[in-house]
Parts: C-alpha cells; structure tokens; sequence
C-alpha cells in the first residue's frame, strides 16, 4: 500500500501516530486535494482535511491542523469547508476543533448553505442544535467586543500637552464618527460629531471643570503620558470658572 493510501487508512481508523508520521515524511500533502492523492472512493476536489472532518477522528484533526493543514480550506466544486463537512456527518467533537482553531461558522458555500443549515437539511439534530448555540454565542461575543472597540477608540498625540480621541459608533439608529480633542495645555475639551448618513458636522468646545466625570479627563491624561505628551494632572485638579458649552461658531449652547 502506498503513503497516500496508508495514510487515508490511519484518517479514517483514527491512527494519529501513522498519520503524522506520514504528513511529516510527506509535507506537502498539506495543500493538495483528494484526487491528488489518489484517493478516489472520496470527494475529490476536498481536502484532506474535509476528509478527516467527515470520520470524526478529534484528535486526527487537531494533529492536522497542527502541521499545516488549512482549517479553512474551500472544496473547489462549491466553496465547502472542513466545517461544513462535519456538520454534514454530525461530528461535533471535530466541530469543537474545528471552530477552536478560527474556522468561520458563518462562512457561505457557492449556494449560500452554512454549517448550521447543512445540519438542519442532513436532520443532525443534535448537531444543529450545538451548532445554533454557537452561533448566539459568537454573536454575542462579536457584538461585546465591538461594543468594547467602540468605546475604547483610537488614541493619538495631537500636541505636546494634547491627545486625541476617535471612535465610530455603528447601531441601526446611528452612524458617526465621533472626535474628542483633550489639551492639558488649555484645559478645554472639543467634541467633533460627524453624522454619517446626512454627512452634518456639529463641534462644540467645554472646560474641564465643565465635564461631569472626571475619570474621563484621568483616561486622556494617562492616554497623553502613555503617547509621549507633556504631563499636566494639574489640569485636571485646578477648577475653572464654570461655562455654558460653547460651539465653534460661538453661539452659547445649555449643557
């Protein structure tokens, strides 16, 4: 029997030693196809590693992955991934590995299947089931960290006693940009709203003595020392005369 066929045996019987012993004799088997392989009685414009997938050998696959086997792998014929593969045949375990190792559960075939809908078409329910809580959970997961990214911004130095703070905020009700520009130097706040959908552009300036939560103006400081700027915590102790808000163009604005 030759490696391409001894190793296809260890694939499908679940033999980690054999098979890594001849993906490491053989390296480029990482990028090849089943048909390359010889390995006709399989799909042949999958992956070795859609193959795997579908016997639903773990720790086959996690072994595979490890050596260079692309997780993400497409099957030429219409863009199926290892993913898809073991939702087909109900392998959770290897889905488990799978998602662990940044394979894309929402990923779409040529004709828009997903591995959640190939569960439910192939009535894997238990699959489908697992598959569906993942998906909440990544959701979710996704919509914290842009939560997160969004209120975090990007910082930059402006100035020696300046530093600047951009965010894009996304919701279904509101598309901006928002800027907010700190100098310690001065002891003022400019705020730069950008309202994407009417393209409307509205800045107002404010003291520091003007701005309620004072770990806000604490976070610029340590943004401004962290980026190189010239300290100045004084500005944030030492009040001003209190002001209205006032917009660049002058024109007093109620807080």
């Amino acid at each position: 029997m030759s490696d391409p066929h001894n190793f296809l045996a260890a694939v499908k019987s679940g033999d980690v030693i054999k098979a890594e012993t001849l993906i490491r004799k053989n390296p480029a088997w990482v990028s090849v196809t089943n048909q390359q392989l010889g390995w006709n009685d399989e799909i042949d414009q999958n992956s070795p590693l859609h193959t795997a997938a579908r016997y639903g050998h773990a720790t086959i696959v996690e072994m595979m992955i490890r050596e260079g086997f692309d997780v993400q792998a497409m099957n030429k014929n219409d863009d199926w991934t290892p993913l898809m593969v073991a939702a087909q045949y109900g392998q959770v375990g290897v889905i488990d590995v799978l998602l662990d190792h940044g394979a894309d559960l929402f990923h779409c075939s040529r004709n828009g299947d997903t591995a959640l809908s190939i569960a439910h078409e192939k009535k894997n329910a238990d699959t489908a089931v697992y598959l569906r809580k993942k998906v909440a959970q990544t959701r979710s997961e996704r919509k914290t960290q842009e939560k997160a990214r969004l209120d975090e911004g990007q910082w930059t130095l402006t100035g020696h006693s300046e530093v600047t703070l951009v965010r894009d905020i996304e919701t279904p009700e509101i598309r901006q940009r928002l800027t907010e520009v700190f100098n310690f130097e001065n002891r003022m706040q400019t705020t730069i709203v950008f309202k994407k959908n009417g393209g409307q552009l509205s800045a107002f300036r404010r003291y520091f003595d003007e701005i309620p939560d004072v770990t806000e103006l604490e976070k610029a400081h340590g943004q401004l020392v962290a980026l190189g700027g010239k300290p100045n915590s004084m500005a944030i102790r030492n009040s001003m005369p209190a002001r209205k808000l006032r917009s660049l163009d002058g024109v007093d604005k109620g807080m």
